[in-house]
């Protein structure tokens, strides 16, 4: 491939521009015997039922050896820490009122697992330090839309829930390197049905706009939307609306919005 992209014989990634961008996907869920290590290590034994534990993406900065990492387990680390308040299902007071509440179960943790996970910056190779520090930029999605080739694309489920049949919860993320640089998706997408809808969206934008051995030109944009399947509200949310994610985003209120820059610190 031209352009300098060295692409990997597995097809799992690409080199270019003084990044290496890599994933590990395809493996399926956790064993049992996974699943428990991973329990132990969390320290809770109410995990979603599809773990994609060894799926992974790493996108490495080659000079400086900062990678920025995605995988299930910091993830779910997120959920945990945080620890949001059980959501009832039977939320409605007219579904209370007319229902015998005897025997039902009831959720003393976050069944939803949502997750306040915005991906991993691993400094433990690097020859310098990176953090995120909250700016006024903005991701140029101007720039993003100019039509391009797609050098790779890979898209990674971390792990999804079908919530005991009362919805889906799913946190995946998404990679394409264009020849202009690279852009990630990571979102979280929860629906209860009835009751609520959630995106949780964090973006990453990579400009190759510096040499590769300048410092990394990084963007991270984290936006967090939801409303109530209630009342006037729940109108708008019908067909597609209620099954695909890129489409209940557009119709959601926004209740968070952050930009922030990667920041490199000489060690």
């Amino acid at each position: 491939m031209g352009d300098g992209v060295e692409t990997f014989e597995d097809g799992s990634g690409v080199r270019l521009k003084g990044w290496r961008v890599q994933t590990c996907n395809g493996k399926g869920i956790l064993k049992s015997d996974e699943v428990e290590e991973f329990e132990r290590r969390l320290g809770s034994g109410h995990l979603p039922e599809m773990i994609h534990g060894h799926n992974t993406l790493v996108c490495t900065h080659e000079a400086s050896g900062v990678k920025l990492c995605f995988d299930a387990f910091p993830a779910l680390q997120g959920w945990l820490e945080e620890a949001a308040p059980p959501l009832d299902v039977a939320i409605a007071e007219e579904w209370k009122n007319s229902h015998d509440l005897e025997g039902v179960k009831v959720m003393r943790y976050d069944w939803t697992y949502t997750t306040c996970y915005h991906g991993s910056v691993d400094n433990s190779e690097a020859k310098v330090g990176a953090q995120w520090s909250e700016t006024s930029d903005r991701i140029d999605r101007d720039r993003l839309s100019v039509h391009e080739p797609i050098l790779f694309f890979d898209e990674v489920t971390l792990y999804e829930s079908e919530l005991d049949d009362n919805g889906v919860a799913q946190m995946s993320v998404k990679v394409r390197v264009m020849p202009s640089g690279w852009y990630v998706l990571m979102r979280f997408w929860l629906r209860v049905d009835g009751v609520l809808m959630r995106v949780r969206d964090t973006r990453f934008y990579c400009p190759f706009d510096c040499p590769p051995e300048a410092p990394p030109t990084l963007l991270r944009e984290i936006c967090y939307k939801e409303e109530a399947l209630t009342g006037g509200a729940a109108a708008k949310f019908h067909g597609e609306a209620l099954t695909n994610a890129d489409i209940a985003q557009q119709l959601l209120p926004t209740k968070k919005l952050v930009t922030e820059r990667l920041l490199t610190l000489v060690n």
